[in-house]
Parts: structure tokens; C-alpha cells; sequence
């Protein structure tokens, strides 16, 4: 046999040469390294420290945004009170004119002709159009009550009042003319959501004229907290206050009469 095979290389004694590294190059090395290792979730994060995320990963998860039932929650937040004091101010309002109207029935015999002779130049046999003067007269009572706020509030105050003193001397005469059932039957169907819209709309523009005199009396106040309000306060009037008074007007016309029809014509 071949001794040969059994040879080993000869060792050197020499060291092997390193070849020197750039320290620059191994920094970014381990920074590479360390962004390879990122769990997913933090890629594109604050905690990441970089803005984009990594091709491989897709876009970075959106921020959650405020949807409906939070704008609305914190809508009623800020108006609440407000509307808990307009509520108050509404009801003692209804009471007065239901006494005023039982102690001189000829003043509310006086109103009610005024109110038939108002209705007159409604379109009573159009049930549509009837249902769009409803609305919009509503509608408008509503804007006015917010928009006028700005006013110390005293619009939407001067709101709240007329229609409790109106409400309240009307259902006197409805329920001294034609009974108690009556006059359940033709105001709650509708007015369950009809008096709430507009005592919330006294209520927010009660809050807007209380957020005006606090900058009158030199309270921190700056305009973009004011017109963040009046944004806030327009939100509720178009996608809460608008739909409930849509759905009041309808049930009026649609539901309230044929009831009334149904249930007390002979």
C-alpha cells in the first residue's frame, strides 16, 4: 500500500490572516439583523423607529376610527345637561299652559282657530307633501334653535318655552273636546320622537351660547375649540337630530291619522 495516503499537510505556523471589518458595516449589520428578527406587528410601528413597513409585510394596520355610535355617545355627552334643563324648562312650560288654557277656555278656543286657520294652507289631501311641510318646518325650527344659540342661548330657550305653553294649551282643548284617548292616540305615536329632537336641538344651542359668553367673559376659550363644538353640534343636528325628526314627520302623516281615522271617525 501507498504509504502516501497515510501523509497528513504539513500545519503552518503561521496565524491566518483576518481581514480587518469595517466597523460602520457591522453596525448595519446588526441593525439589519435586528429588523429581520421584529415580529411583524412592530414593523412600521412607533417602537419600530421606522415610518414604512417592509414590503414583505403589506401596509401598516390603519388607526381605529371613530364611527357613528361614538361621535353620537359623545354628542349626547357634551349635551346632556342641556338638554335635561330644556326638558325641565318644556315641562313646566306644558303645565302653565294647560292651566292657563283650563282656567280661560275661550283663550284656547282663540289659538286653536289661529292653528286651523295656519293648517289651511297645507296640502291635506297630498299625504307626500304634507309629510315634506312637516319635516321641514320641523327641520327648520331645529336649525334655528341650534344656530341662533350663539346668542347666549336665548333662542333656543325662548324655543323650549313657546312650545310647552303651546303644547300644553292645546292638549287642554283636545282633552276637554275630544276625550284623553284622543289625544294619546294623536301625539304620542309621533311625539316621542318629535319633542325629544327639538328639546335636544334647545339643548345644544343653549350649550353653543354658553361656550359664546364663556369667551365673552374672558374664560379660556380660543375659536378652534368653538368651531370644534359647532362641527360637533352640526354633526348631531345632520345624523341624529335630521333622522329623528324625518321618521316623527312620517309616523304623523302615515300612522298617527290613520289611527285617528280607524279609531274615532265613525
Amino acid at each position: 500500500m501507498d504509504s502516501s495516503k497515510d501523509r497528513h499537510e504539513p500545519i503552518s505556523s503561521e496565524p491566518e490572516k483576518i481581514n480587518p471589518v469595517n466597523s460602520d458595516s457591522v453596525q448595519n449589520d446588526s441593525k439589519n439583523g435586528d429588523s429581520m428578527n421584529k415580529n411583524p406587528e412592530d414593523i412600521g410601528s412607533k417602537n419600530s423607529g421606522a415610518f414604512y413597513p417592509d414590503p414583505a409585510w403589506g401596509d401598516p394596520i390603519p388607526q381605529k376610527k371613530i364611527g357613528y355610535k361614538e361621535r353620537i355617545s359623545e354628542f349626547w355627552g357634551d349635551n346632556r345637561i342641556y338638554t335635561i334643563w330644556m326638558a325641565v324648562v318644556l315641562v313646566i312650560c306644558f303645565a302653565v299652559g294647560y292651566f292657563i288654557s283650563g282656567s280661560n277656555p275661550e283663550l284656547s278656543d282663540e289659538l286653536m282657530k289661529t292653528i286651523e286657520q295656519a293648517m289651511s294652507g297645507m296640502n291635506m289631501d297630498d299625504s307626500f307633501q304634507l309629510f315634506l311641510q312637516i319635516f321641514f318646518n320641523n327641520a327648520r325650527i331645529a336649525l334655528f334653535a341650534i344656530a341662533f344659540g350663539i346668542v347666549l342661548g336665548l333662542f333656543p330657550l325662548f324655543i323650549a318655552i313657546a312650545n310647552g305653553l303651546m303644547i300644553g294649551i292645546v292638549s287642554e282643548y283636545i282633552v276637554r273636546t275630544q276625550g284623553l284617548s284622543y289625544l294619546l292616540v294623536g301625539i304620542l305615536p309621533h311625539g316621542i320622537l318629535e319633542l325629544p329632537a327639538i328639546v335636544l336641538a334647545a339643548g345644544v344651542g343653549v350649550r353653543l351660547g354658553a361656550v359664546v359668553f364663556s369667551k365673552l367673559v374672558g374664560r379660556k376659550v380660543t375659536w378652534a375649540s368653538f368651531f370644534k363644538e359647532l362641527s360637533k353640534a352640526g354633526y348631531g343636528y345632520f345624523y341624529l337630530i335630521v333622522p329623528m325628526l324625518l321618521v316623527a314627520a312620517a309616523i304623523e302623516v302615515y300612522v298617527t291619522g290613520t289611527l285617528l281615522d280607524v279609531l274615532f271617525v265613525p
